[in-house]
C-alpha cells in the first residue's frame, strides 16, 4: 500500500508539472509576442512620420495641387488668401482642392487622386520607401498608405509652391503577426475586416496610424 501511494505522489506531481510548464510556456512566450508587439506598433508610427516627413519637402503625389496661387476676378498679385479680421477665405485666391491619394498596386507606382489630380507615379514610392526605412519587421504594401494633401486659406495671390496645407500620411490594414501564440489565440482574436483591393498579413488587426505635418516646399531638390 505504501508502493501504490508513493507511486500515486509521483503520478499527481507529473500531472501538475505538465500543467504549470503548459501556463508557463504560455505566458513566456506570450510575453515575447507582446514585446514584439511594442515594437512594431512604435515603429508604424514612425513610419508615418517618417512619410509626412518626406512628402513635405518633395513633389506631390497630386500632381500641380502646389501650382503658384492664382487670381480670382479682381485681385491681384500679392493679395492676402485670408482676411486678418475674421480668419476665412478673403476670396482673392482660387485655392486648389483637397486630395487623397491611394496607389492600386504593391510598388505603388500606380494609383488614383481625389480632386481631378494626376497620380504621380514616382513620388508615392519614394514616400513608401521612406516609411520602410522605419520599419522592423516585415515591409509595407503601398496600398496601406494614404498621402492626403488639405490646402488652406493661408497664403497670397502668385504665391511659388501654391497654398500652404496639411499633408497627412495614414497608414491602414495593419495587422501584428503573433510569432508564437498565434495558435492559441485564435480562438481570442478577432477575424480582421476586409482591406479594400488586397489581402494584408495575418496577425491580430492594429488601429490606422497616421501622422499630420504644415507643407514646406512640395519639390523635389
Amino acid at each position: 500500500m505504501a508502493s501504490r501511494s508513493r507511486e500515486g505522489e509521483r503520478g499527481a506531481a507529473l500531472i501538475e508539472f505538465t500543467a504549470v510548464m503548459f501556463v508557463l510556456f504560455v505566458f513566456v512566450l506570450g510575453t515575447v509576442d507582446l514585446c514584439l508587439l511594442m515594437v512594431n506598433w512604435a515603429s508604424y508610427n514612425r513610419a508615418t512620420y517618417a512619410g509626412a516627413r518626406f512628402a513635405v519637402v518633395t513633389n506631390p503625389v497630386a500632381t500641380n495641387i502646389n501650382a503658384t496661387i492664382t487670381a480670382n476676378t479682381g485681385s491681384y498679385a500679392g493679395d492676402s488668401c485670408l482676411n486678418s479680421n475674421t480668419g476665412a477665405a478673403s476670396g482673392s485666391c482660387v485655392i486648389k482642392a483637397a486630395a487623397i491619394c491611394n496607389a492600386t498596386n504593391t510598388a505603388g507606382s500606380a494609383g488614383s487622386c481625389t480632386g481631378g489630380y494626376t497620380f504621380d507615379t514616382v513620388a508615392m514610392p519614394l514616400i513608401v520607401s521612406k516609411m520602410n526605412s522605419a520599419v522592423i519587421i516585415g515591409q509595407l504594401d503601398a496600398r496601406q498608405v494614404t498621402v492626403t494633401y488639405t490646402p488652406t486659406s493661408v497664403g497670397f495671390v502668385s504665391r511659388p509652391n501654391g497654398s500652404p496645407m496639411s499633408v497627412t500620411v495614414s497608414l491602414r490594414c495593419v495587422q501584428n503577426e503573433l510569432f508564437f501564440i498565434n495558435y492559441l489565440m485564435r480562438w481570442v482574436l478577432p477575424t480582421p475586416a476586409a482591406c479594400s483591393g488586397f489581402t494584408p498579413p495575418k496577425g491580430l488587426p492594429l488601429p490606422s496610424f497616421a501622422t499630420t505635418l504644415p507643407s514646406e516646399d512640395l519639390t523635389t531638390n
